[in-house]
């Protein structure tokens, strides 16, 4: 399928995730407020790492090999049987660690141990969740997007539904509880779709387990990981710190302009998921890589700018839209958030060349350099400057990255054109 269609299954998915996830935030903001929303962004950081500890690295793994042996069953099969092995054994130690320890855990997120339930809640549902994402990485290498695109809107009605309901009728609590339970009863509807795929066969899941596969797709998974953990830990961090230094509120008003940032940019890191990284996996040589990265930022390039400006322009109706008038607080931090945001969308594109060519210690650097950088950043901004600074932090840190990938890229992509070996 074309980049242009997927583009726009993409754009379909979106769409209806931007309507849902427009409609519940309204809830959530109005129901809770910016403390409220601090809170549960909070959460979904805590949610994000604990799942990372399947982890869900080797997902990203299964994208990037799979589409390299799509033609080959016995190589295909040695993939799938360690990557669905090695996801079950995780999960068993995700789901102790956060049974044994929900308390302390709980005191960490919340800074209170009222509830461990919701750790423990957490646990219980990483088995769909494992479920939900290994289907959707093996729809992604199969390039099969009308699938992907079927379980993406599931997911999106799904979540929709669970955390608006639960937070209408039990406000806070209600939204934790929904939180805890996305992306985990739609891993039903995943597993089925996969299995009534023409090129589904039992047998794919049923080679013998064996360390070299277990090695190639962790060694591998070390580059999603990291991300993966790496960021909301981060986010964490400047979460307590604002609340430290400023108070719930103000950390409130961050949360909800990088939620706001997020929200638009959904279209764009879909299509880098689903497309790039099976496109750049599957090129055999620098040169055709070179031509699609180009071609890549043709086409994309200009809808990013396009993004942040109408943003800028629009941005006092998008908040009142999105949130409610008590959070016109944030209206001053939206030129260096934009500037930021269209840094990062543009470092994304790049980025994904160490991510198709398994560059993991590359990838690693680059993360925690520039992951630690937007902290430390953050930390000296606020200090000077109050809230703004969370924005101003944003803006250099990604500046920075988007530089140093453009750097990388072109002395990576200007040498001479070599076979890659698919299968080392």
């Amino acid at each position: 399928m074309t980049f242009l269609k997927i583009s726009f299954l993409m754009s379909v998915i979106t769409l209806v995730k931007g309507i849902l996830t427009y409609v519940m935030w309204k809830i959530i903001a109005v129901s809770v407020g910016p403390k409220g929303i601090a809170i549960i962004e909070q959460f979904q950081n805590f949610i994000q790492v604990s799942r990372v500890a399947i982890p869900t690295g080797i997902n990203e793994g299964v994208v990037k090999y799979v589409s390299e042996y799509k033609e080959n069953f016995e190589k295909k099969a040695w993939i799938l049987s360690n990557a669905f092995a090695i996801n079950i054994a995780f999960f068993v130690i995700a789901l102790i660690l956060l049974v044994f320890f929900s308390r302390i855990i709980s005191h960490s997120v919340f800074q209170s141990t009222v509830h461990p339930g919701m750790i423990i809640l957490v646990g219980v549902g990483i088995g769909l969740f494992i479920l939900n994402n290994l289907g959707l990485s093996i729809l992604n290498a199969e390039m099969d997007a009308k699938k992907y695109a079927i379980c993406m809107i599931a997911n999106t009605v799904c979540n929709f539904l669970t955390t608006a309901g639960l937070i209408t009728y039990f406000g806070l609590i209600g939204g934790l509880i929904g939180f805890a339970l996305n992306q985990t009863f739609v891993g039903l509807l995943t597993t089925y779709l996969v299995i009534k795929s023409r090129w589904f066969s039992i047998q794919l899941f049923l080679s013998k387990i064996n360390f070299a596969g277990i090695k190639r797709l962790l060694t591998y998974s070390c580059i999603p990981f990291s991300a993966a953990l790496v960021e909301p830990i981060a986010l964490m961090i400047i979460n307590r710190y604002l609340v430290d230094t400023l108070s719930w509120t103000d950390a409130g008003y961050w949360q909800a302009i990088t939620r706001l940032s997020n929200s638009y940019l959904t279209l764009m890191t879909m299509v880098f998921g689903f497309y790039f990284i099976p496109k750049f996996s599957s090129l055999k040589t620098r040169q055709a890589l070179r031509t699609e990265v180009i071609k890549s930022h043709y086409y994309l390039s200009p809808l990013i700018l396009i993004a942040v400006v109408l943003v800028f322009l629009l941005k006092e109706k998008i908040i009142v839209l999105m949130y409610s008038t008590s959070f016109l607080p944030v209206l001053p931090l939206f030129k260096f958030q934009l500037l930021g945001d269209f840094a990062r969308a543009n470092t994304w594109i790049l980025n994904n060349i160490l991510v198709a060519r398994a560059m993991v210690k590359g990838c690693l650097a680059m993360e925690l350099t520039f992951t630690a950088t937007h902290v430390l950043l953050t930390v000296i901004f606020v200090h000077y400057e109050g809230l703004i600074g969370c924005a101003m932090a944003f803006a250099v840190s990604y500046s920075l990255y988007w530089v140093t990938m453009i750097i990388f890229s072109i002395l990576y992509l200007k040498e001479k054109p070599v076979q890659v070996n698919a299968y080392a």
